[in-house]
């Protein structure tokens, strides 16, 4: 978790009334925070007494009502406001003392906090407070620890008050599925991603199954129907042919882009065909125009898995919107991530819009009246909210995260490590940043002694998956190369530049 302080008081005076110019502790801590980039929280509750205080000092010093507007709104800029709790217990030794500092300590113990403060009493009392100066040696002792694989606390965190704002709604209607947080999601998600239609559910793996049952129900497929898929996915689009009792027909994917070899797709089609589900693996664009040509050569169904390629484009369009449908995930440690399970499908389909809402529904289009034998597969209020709030920084994230793997790339230079080939940028999201070594194993340890913490996506390919023991003895030699030499370095919008510069470094002294 990143060190975050909640300023008392008088700090803040020190700061806007500039008394800090002659308080060398306040000076340098302003300082140190600027550097380290460390960001001045308040809990809400202390906004109205420093502003009541401030205008007041300001007045008796003949500072303009105008200069001390403009002082006051600059301050407000710089600050992050941390919301006041309402669970007070009033039996607090803290509470009985000082009900202020205690509230500001809720407030700080929901981010994390602690308390830089010059009151005795308040030091005595709450064991997350600091003076000043306690406060500048431990920030000039900070380093960086273990760097995380993927940071979803500090990820979070920065969209924390769009999220609060959406919870708040949530609450306040006593709505919790089906309501008008789903529908805005559906809505801006169809708009952003470039369909006609978005259907809320469960996750991502529901989102596959759905597509392919309503096609099942409305007679496109039937049981028993092949369907070609990556062999090197992730389990879930494998499962949600399978559950479907369709069968999965596994296809090579390509070395270099780890994505399914259009080459080989055509040699797997037999007259069960039904159907192709291209997978956006790592949140690279799979989608080929020789794919879509196959598909309407053979009248095959083109279904996209974009459970990890939000954003991802092809030819100026959207992945999820390139198919007749497509499953996405929500997953918190997705591109675009929930606070739990969460998915959705897209397509321009209407009839195919309506079944999956309605399967996903128990089978029913009206309350009590179940046509189809459905599921109950829905997306939730809370999970809609905190979804809308995300969706608007998503194409910022991915630009920060294009910008890491170009760092990555230009910067890595060791032998032993095979970096991904970008030939379109716009057609990658890098939900991962997959390298390849033949020391894999040895690698991972190596970067987690350094402190550098790695995933394998995925150290089992599916063919050899308990779950299919049928195909255990089966061989795919380049499904099997990459999951046995892949490996995921950190990759996310919060990565510093100082962590990068780290694991670049770490990587080239591997030997």
């Amino acid at each position: 978790m990143a060190n975050r302080y909640i300023w008392d008081n008088n700090i803040c005076l020190d700061l806007l009334l500039y008394r800090y110019q002659s308080n060398t502790e306040i000076a340098l801590l302003y300082q140190l925070c600027i550097d380290k980039s460390i960001e001045i929280y308040l809990s809400s509750s202390q906004l109205q007494a420093i502003q009541y205080v401030y205008f007041s000092k300001s007045k008796d010093d003949g500072t303009t009502k105008e200069n001390a507007s403009k002082i006051w709104d600059t301050f407000v800029s710089k600050i992050v406001i941390v919301k006041t709790p309402s669970y007070i217990d009033f039996t607090n030794d803290l509470a009985i003392s000082d009900i202020e500092d205690y509230v500001i300590t809720l407030s700080a113990e929901t981010i994390g906090a602690k308390i830089i403060t010059g009151d005795k009493q308040f030091l005595k009392h709450s064991p997350i407070t600091l003076t000043t100066q306690q406060a500048i040696d431990e920030i000039k002792k900070t380093e960086t620890k273990q760097i995380a694989f993927l940071d979803l606390e500090k990820i979070n965190f920065s969209y924390k008050t769009e999220i609060e704002k959406g919870i708040d709604r949530v609450v306040k209607r006593g709505w919790y599925l089906l309501g008008n947080e789903v529908k805005a999601f559906d809505t801006n998600y169809a708009q952003y991603i470039g369909t006609k239609h978005s259907i809320g559910v469960a996750n991502g793996l529901d989102a596959l199954r759905l597509i392919l049952a309503a096609y099942i129900e409305m007679g496109v497929l039937t049981p028993g129907d092949e369907v070609i898929v990556p062999a090197n996915t992730y389990i879930a689009s494998i499962l949600a042919i399978s559950d479907n009792k369709l069968v999965p027909i596994l296809v090579e994917p390509q070395l270099e882009t780890y994505q399914i070899d259009d080459t080989k797709i055509e040699q797997a089609i037999t007259a069960k065909t039904k159907a192709i589900m291209i997978v956006h693996l790592y949140g690279q664009c799979a989608y080929t125009e020789t794919i879509a040509q196959l598909c309407k050569k053979h009248s095959l169904k083109l279904i996209e898995d974009n459970a990890q390629a939000h954003g991802c484009m092809f030819d100026k369009r959207k992945t999820g919107s390139l198919g007749d449908a497509a499953g996405h995930s929500f997953y918190p440690g997705k591109n675009l991530g929930a606070f739990g399970d969460a998915g959705a499908v897209t397509t321009n389909d209407g009839a195919l819009a309506d079944m999956v809402r309605t399967l996903a529904n128990y089978g029913s289009h009206k309350k009590y009246v179940f046509d189809h034998r459905g599921v109950n597969s829905r997306l939730d209020e809370i999970q809609a909210t905190v979804l809308t709030a995300k969706l608007s920084h998503l194409d910022n994230d991915t630009q920060k995260r294009k910008d890491i793997a170009r760092y990555y790339i230009e910067h890595i230079k060791n032998f032993e490590i095979t970096l991904p080939i970008i030939t379109d940028w716009d057609a990658h999201v890098f939900h991962i940043f997959p390298i390849r070594c033949s020391r894999r194993d040895e690698l991972q340890k190596y970067l987690l002694e350094k402190g550098i913490q790695t995933l394998i996506h995925y150290p089992i390919p599916p063919h050899k998956q308990g779950c299919y023991k049928e195909w255990n003895n089966d061989s795919y030699p380049i499904t099997e190369q990459i999951h046995f030499q892949e490996l995921s370095l950190p990759m996310s919008q919060v990565l510093h530049k100082d962590e990068m510069e780290k694991i670049v470094k770490t990587i080239n002294s591997f030997k």
